[in-house]
């Protein structure tokens, strides 16, 4: 349901903080309008140090949430990484999780 029916739809926000360079944190979250029930929760954090990058992130998908991240109708939690290191300004290594 897209919640264009309705007056009302869910309640989201972001929020940021960066020092510098070197780090970085984002939230972001979406509550349910009706009885403020978390249905998404984000965390997305990179740190890096001169050529060397790391990113670390956890998602929190209710199971009210329909997303192709989320298709087993229950809920989801997902913990991610990644890491980045610059070997020249247009070359680099890269690795997920």
């Amino acid at each position: 349901d897209s919640g264009l029916d309705d007056n009302a739809s869910n309640i989201v926000g972001r929020t940021q903080v960066s020092y510098d360079d070197w780090f970085d944190i984002l939230y972001r979250f979406r509550l349910d309008e009706a009885d403020l029930d978390i249905g998404r929760s984000e965390v997305l954090s990179r740190f890096t140090l001169d050529r060397l990058s790391f990113g670390l992130n956890y998602a929190y998908f209710d199971a009210k949430e329909e997303t192709s991240s989320n298709p087993s109708g229950q809920d989801f939690n997902e913990i991610s990484s990644d890491g980045t290191f610059r070997l020249t300004n247009t070359w680099s290594l890269q690795g997920y999780t």
